[in-house]
């Protein structure tokens, strides 16, 4: 049977959110989650950690351990039988949706950035919209997938060739890969901050 590695960099312990991991089950592969611990100190960020368990995480998969990699943020809540629709979709690389706190963020927009010829000022690409959801097809072309909740095929690391340095060299690396970034609309995923709901796709 083939083996996944689920991969989450904690600084934030939320049972509820755990559980939506830990019930994860597929009928394509076994899965390992990799949990990364860390307490940051006051003014620090959990970015220079996410890239540094990241690193760690995709090296063990390219080690030859496993053939799926999926990393998901520490307040990500993953709806049931996500696995299996990664790994259906066929996409070397491809990421589930959330939403962003408004009060984090300025609105509740998707985590999701999808190419768009009309803007002619600067990059060509903006947030996948709310109207867009729900229209096929499911599984659309990314400029910029979810990072935290974001599936790898070991095909998918191998073609991208990730630059673990640091959160937005990351997300720059997927960027500009010639490799092909996907999202499936149809994994939605909640998100979850202390003193507020979940916040649901």
């Amino acid at each position: 049977m083939k083996r996944l590695l689920m991969s989450v960099g904690i600084y934030r312990e939320f049972p509820l959110v755990q559980k939506t991991w830990i019930d994860q089950a597929s009928k394509y592969c076994s899965i390992d989650i990799f949990m990364q611990r860390w307490q940051p100190e006051r003014g620090d960020f959990a970015d220079v950690n996410n890239a540094g368990q990241r690193k760690i995480a995709g090296d063990i998969c390219l080690a030859g351990f496993y053939d799926y990699l999926l990393f998901v943020g520490d307040a990500i809540l993953l709806p049931s039988g996500a696995v299996d629709r990664f790994i259906e979709s066929g996409k070397p690389i491809i990421s589930g949706i959330h939403r962003l706190f408004k009060h984090r963020a300025g609105d509740n927009h998707l985590m999701a950035r999808v190419y768009d010829a009309s803007i002619t000022n600067g990059k060509q690409d903006r947030y996948l919209t709310d109207k867009e959801l729900d229209e096929p097809p499911e599984i659309i072309e990314t400029t910029e997938p979810d990072i935290n909740c974001l599936f790898f095929t070991r095909k998918g690391l191998l073609e991208t060739k990730p630059d673990w340095s640091g959160e937005w060299n990351f997300v720059y690396s997927l960027i500009e890969s010639q490799a092909k970034a996907y999202c499936h609309k149809g994994i939605r995923c909640g998100h979850y901050h202390i003193g507020h709901d979940i916040l649901e796709v």
